[in-house]
């Protein structure tokens, strides 16, 4: 079936790699110049004029917050459960840091750029985040003095903070952290500096915190950037040119900054470097690291196109990893030949995934628990004895018929009620559909046989749907929320809500109605495959604002319940108090939620592109803007 409409030639032809190779980051992205080349993780974003539109939408959320005046209850809150010269104190708190956070605009402070990046600290044992931020030019230096004041409000809390001040270069630098650290290598600073309208603020441990970071900004460097090391350039060829963000995560690179703390904390795994107990602990993590260290970097490219969002995402594995123990159980995984093979016309959203071979990830676990655990052969003894002792045994009655890809598919209901807004039908492929069902009948009966025997067995019950063998399981106590109907058709283990949504997934499979292809929606919103692939998915956004607003407001109601039915003791009124208060708050984020109304859906499809490559797209797709009156109009 070929995608018709305005988005059709999108739809079938983003997923070709060919489509999907970039140049060098764009002009516009500068603060990666500043981020050095050893950064495991890091996130660029820069202003996109196209994107004004969702910016604005995003404004009128916040205004409603704001104006939900939610921060002056949970304020109020906060000091109404104290009393006498706490409370004063703490009121006077709250309005002196309320006053402090009001003076910086902080929407201006990363108007055009943010970049966020984090790695090892140089010569320490914790962790440096570094955030840098380019915004507006005439308001940098009031929101710089408002980042100050705030850095010596916190500094003044307590005489063991130190707040210093040096200028580097061209750039201001203020730090706060202990005023007599024994081990500063061990102690965490928070520093703020400035360049002109870079504004950067970040956590770090050692004696010279961002000192590289510092040397990028002034021209006096002696090592390059992460945007010019060689591994980021090779993988930004992979997506396609980011217009709005750019995220790169070197596993390889985080992988080496675990080996380099393990130095400083466990010690090495050499004879006579560290005590014996040290010793097997620091060979146990780097057996689990040496099992988990599988992929070399994962890119993402973002860009807005229109009303929609576009995410272009590749992840390669290590080269020589692609036949590992756990990439065979990652990877391994029959791909879905045809992905709307049980997807009714009228799905609301669905989605298809491989998950993970069960029975390859149990025995890597038991395999690694025997080799490299001490005592690990004894332990598995021992779990072994106790499956035994209540007659399972994972070949035999799991993995001799459980193969485990997955597919979810979520329905309109017959009729909406107060319980439940939605069908929705959970699909698992089987190796044997004959064993499955034996197996999970045996498993309904073991729980109905200890049930019964409490005086408390299922309800199970024979349903009309279109295969045999499928029954109705639920408990009284539960009846209300959820009647699941449990069976095996073909290779798939289904269970469903109800015996109607069940048969519309069987009709389309049996070429008796129509299927997602012809949904006129999913055609022009969703990423249509072109052939087998590895996970696909689709979801109606257009009510999440609503959704929310619905859980959020149940919510509200249960905690306003819930005070009323508690016993009114001394234990107890405290409880009761605080819930009363927090229920109104709580309400009051319902009318704001209702105000995320502008989403439409997403998609997304994942394929491999070689042994070692793994491509997923994705679009986020917007509702058309309505005109000013009728938005008016619906927020009255």
């Amino acid at each position: 079936m070929i995608p018709s409409g305005r988005y059709a030639t999108f739809v079938v032809c983003s997923l070709a790699p060919s489509l999907a190779l970039a140049g060098p980051l764009p002009d516009r992205f500068t603060l990666g110049r500043y981020i050095p080349g050893d950064v495991w993780f890091y996130v660029h974003s820069v202003h996109n004029p196209e994107r004004a539109w969702l910016d604005a939408e995003w404004a009128e959320v916040w205004h409603a917050l704001r104006e939900s005046g939610i921060d002056r209850d949970i304020m109020f809150l906060v000091a109404s459960a104290l009393s006498g010269e706490d409370r004063v104190q703490t009121e006077a708190t709250l309005q002196k840091w309320t006053a402090l956070l009001e003076a910086v605009r902080w929407g201006d402070i990363c108007a055009r750029e943010f970049a966020f990046a984090e790695r090892l600290a140089k010569g320490s044992v914790g962790p440096e985040y570094i955030a840098l931020m380019r915004g507006r030019p005439d308001t940098a230096k009031s929101n710089m003095a408002g980042l100050v004041s705030i850095f010596k409000e916190f500094a003044s809390s307590s005489e063991d903070i130190l707040l210093s001040e040096r200028e580097l270069g061209d750039v201001h630098m203020w730090s706060i952290g202990p005023r007599r650290p024994k081990t500063p290598e061990l102690v965490p600073g928070f520093h703020l500096f400035r360049k002109g309208d870079i504004i950067g603020i970040g956590l770090s441990f050692g004696r010279e915190p961002f000192s590289d970071v510092i040397r990028l900004m002034t021209g006096k460097t002696d090592g390059s950037a992460v945007v010019a090391a060689p591994r980021f350039i090779k993988a930004l060829t992979q997506v396609k040119t980011p217009e709005d963000t750019v995220m790169f995560f070197d596993s390889k690179q985080l992988f080496q900054d675990i080996d380099q703390l393990m130095l400083f904390t466990v010690g090495g795994t050499e004879p006579g470097c560290c005590d014996e107990d040290d010793s097997k602990r620091a060979s146990l993590i780097r057996s689990i690291l040496d099992l988990c260290n599988l992929w070399e970097y994962s890119i993402v490219s973002m860009e807005t196109e229109g009303r929609r969002e576009l995410t272009h995402t590749v992840a390669r594995i290590q080269e020589g990893k692609q036949k590992c123990a756990l990439a065979c159980a990652l990877f391994q995984r029959r791909p879905f030949e045809r992905f709307d093979e049980f997807i009714p016309a009228d799905a609301s959203g669905f989605n298809l995934n491989g998950l993970f071979d069960l029975e390859q990830v149990y025995k890597l676990v038991i395999d690694f628990v025997e080799r490299d655990v001490p005592d690990g052969a004894e332990y598995v003894g021992e779990l072994n004895d106790l499956l035994a002792s209540i007659g399972f045994d994972p070949q035999r009655d799991l993995f001799s018929w459980w193969s485990g890809e997955m597919i979810s598919v979520t329905l309109p209901p017959p009729a909406v009620t107060q319980m439940s807004n939605s069908d929705w039908v959970l699909m698992f492929r089987v190796k044997n559909g004959e064993l499955a069902s034996q197996k999970v009948n045996a498993g309904i009966d073991f729980i109905n046989g200890k049930l019964q025997a409490a005086g408390q067995p299922l309800m199970i019950s024979p349903v009309p749907v279109k295969a045999e063998g499928f029954r109705q399981v639920t408990h009284p106590f539960i009846m209300v929320f959820i009647r699941p109907v449990i069976g095996v058709k073909d290779e798939w283990l289904i269970i469903g809500s109800s015996p109607a949504a069940i048969n519309k997934c069987l009709d389309v499979a049996a070429g008796k109605a129509p299927s997602i292809l012809q949904n006129e929606r999913f055609r022009e919103e969703g990423l249509i495959p072109k052939g087998p692939v590895s996970a696909v998915s689709f979801k109606d956004m257009s009510r999440m604002g609503e959704e929310m607003s619905e859980v959020v407001g149940i919510l509200g109601m249960g905690m306003g319940m819930a005070s009323a039915s508690l016993p009114d003791t001394h234990k107890t009124q405290e409880i009761k108090v605080v819930l009363q208060k927090l229920s109104p708050i709580v309400m009051k984020l319902g009318p704001v939620l209702q105000k995320i109304d502008f989403y439409s859906s997403q998609s997304s499809v994942t394929t491999f592109d070689g042994p070692l490559i793994m491509r997923t797209e994705k679009v986020v797709t917007y509702k058309p803007p309505l005109p000013k009156e009728a938005k008016t109009a619906t927020t009255k």
